[in-house]
């Protein structure tokens, strides 16, 4: 076991001074040169961070990727009014943001307690701790109060427990731990206690749990973590169970992620990170998902956020923060939103302070928002695209870096994942219409071939077989036509071109195709000729025509109606 005598604590050389205008005067213990029966030296700190050999690194999830159904977008809000690290961050019932504790990495170790308040976009103070601290945990309990637990200062590490009032800006001392820690992690459960989980106590990680009970204001010991280890991040989410993530073990990095149920006290190994690391946050959100935020490894300092599913035990890696950085804080507030304060990445401690919005599909629609997804197996340009009967997405030819595609793709926005399916009989440029039947088939018909020639041929896609065959060809070849599906479950095919360059290639003809009979007949034509037009079907089974291109290349504004 590594202890922490054995792993030196170095400071930042560089000191943050309280900036003009903070709301609070701090309370800022110089460092002094510990005794050593009282003040064991600590893990390591931004500036002394381990070189990790690659076999210290826990093995990562596979799989891990950008879903479209949930991400994270991130801005910049104001900073902390006093930069720092290893700080405690919680959101109070009143749902601001309260910043407490923490160290400048450089001599002091901070009592100041700043708050933000989402709706005013602003920090202000309130009443600093009773005691000088950093490397504590800081939770919101069931009673309405905020609990500062352990941490390190210049008397050493910290059992310290204070509990602070929002509603009269007062700290009061509680009953201390009966382990002391700092680098601990911490979360109120749905028993209404508060459970200390970790950390590294005077002889190195431990796997300490302890349950604090405010209504007593008693301290009782739970089962312990399977892997003890300090760095880590505690939160309890919406399921009622307790996670713990990442840390460090000595100097040895795990990405160890692990369930613990106040109900039965009892621990369980979940699917680890696919980032493991040290220095992280870990914050719950409302919609039941559990997100790791930045922190450490062998990569550096890390911007990445990955998202935790607790229904199905699977990961998802979500959009970064701006910048990589550890030893930082986070918490979710009355917004909804996440919040993640302060830290460092290797120099002074920064006062970023950057708001998480965590998009759904539900409320992508309602904002407009767009997000990436996973990308097709094949670059197609133009392409036609389907959506089948039970959800899934075909994507059909289109152009390619050497001419036109025959290959097809379908894409499961269930699982964010395309996949190949068959191609066509006939490859075609982007210049062919697509309609889906009401036998759930999906049509093709007319476009160009790769030597430029205008095609008649028409094909089905069953999703059954995922295959095409040839159907019934048009009376004209076309490209640049639309296919509509009709009420009585037809097709129609409207305009189009066919031909050289001069006015003549302009269509007026339209034609039906009937998928019992596999057959296309002339229908009655447009008004105006026309291609690269738009067509739909209105509710009372009618088709609007409308748009495209004319004779002698004017571009029409002339709308139709069947």
């Amino acid at each position: 076991m590594v202890k922490l005598a054995d792993l030196p604590l170095l400071m930042m050389s560089t000191a943050i001074s309280t900036p003009t205008g903070t709301p609070v005067i701090d309370t800022q213990v110089p460092m002094d040169t510990p005794a050593a029966t009282t003040t064991p030296l600590g893990p390591p700190t931004p500036t002394n961070l381990p070189t990790f050999p690659t076999t210290t690194v826990a093995s990562t999830t596979p799989g891990c990727e950008q879903a479209p159904h949930t991400t994270v977008q991130w801005a910049n809000r104001p900073g902390l009014p006093m930069p720092r690290l290893d700080l405690g961050v919680a959101a109070g019932p009143e749902g601001k943001i309260y910043a407490v504790g923490g160290s400048d990495n450089a001599g002091g170790y901070y009592a100041s307690v700043e708050v933000y308040d989402p709706a005013t976009n602003a920090w202000t103070g309130r009443a600093p701790l009773l005691t000088p601290r950093t490397g504590l945990a800081l939770v919101a309990g069931a009673d309405a109060k905020l609990y500062a637990i352990g941490g390190y200062n210049t008397a050493g590490v910290l059992a310290t427990l204070e509990a602070y009032d929002p509603a009269t800006d007062t700290w009061t001392a509680r009953a201390p731990m009966p382990t002391a820690r700092w680098y601990l992690g911490a979360a109120a459960g749905s028993d209404g206690k508060i459970y200390a989980v970790g950390g590294f106590d005077t002889a190195g990680p431990t796997g300490a749990v302890e349950a604090y009970d405010p209504a007593m204001n008693t301290w009782s010991a739970r089962a312990g973590l399977p892997t003890p280890r300090g760095h880590l991040g505690v939160a309890a989410a919406t399921n009622g169970l307790i996670y713990a993530a990442g840390g460090f073990v000595g100097s040895t990095l795990t990405g160890a992620f692990d369930e613990y149920d106040p109900a039965t006290n009892t621990w369980a190994s979940r699917t680890p990170m696919p980032t493991p690391r040290g220095y992280l946050g870990l914050v719950a959100a409302s919609n039941g998902k559990v997100y790791t935020v930045g922190g450490y490894n062998v990569a550096g300092f890390l911007a990445t956020v990955e998202e935790y599913d607790p229904a199905n035990d699977t990961w998802t890696t979500r959009d970064g923060l701006a910048n990589g950085r550890c030893c930082l804080g986070v918490a979710q507030a009355g917004n909804d939103k996440l919040y993640v304060v302060g830290g460092g990445s290797g120099g002074p401690p920064v006062a970023n302070n950057e708001e998480g919005t965590i998009i759904t599909d539900a409320s992508r629609r309602v904002a407009g928002v767009w997000a990436l997804t996973a990308s097709m197996p094949e670059a197609h340009s133009g392409p036609n695209v389907a959506v089948l009967q039970y959800g899934k997405v075909l994507v059909v030819a289109g152009g390619g870096s050497n001419g036109p595609l025959a290959a097809g793709a379908l894409f499961d926005p269930a699982t964010d994942t395309w996949m190949p399916t068959g191609a066509l009989n006939t490859a075609r440029v982007p210049s062919f219409g697509t309609a889906v039947l009401a036998d759930g088939r999906v049509l093709v018909a007319g476009g160009q071939d790769g030597a430029g020639a205008d095609l008649a041929s028409a094909e089905l896609y069953d999703p059954a077989s995922g295959r095409w065959s040839y159907t019934g060809s048009l009376n004209t070849p076309r490209r640049n036509a639309t296919l509509t599906l009709l009420a009585d479950g037809r097709v129609l095919v409207v305009g189009g071109a066919h031909g050289g360059p001069d006015g003549s290639r302009f269509l007026a003809s339209c034609e039906i195709y009937d998928p019992v009979t596999g057959t296309w007949a002339y229908t009655g034509g447009l008004h105006v000729a026309r291609e690269a037009h738009r067509t739909i079907r209105l509710l009372d089974g009618r088709v609007l025509i409308g748009g495209g291109e004319g004779p002698w290349f004017v571009f029409s504004h002339v709308a139709e109606l069947s």
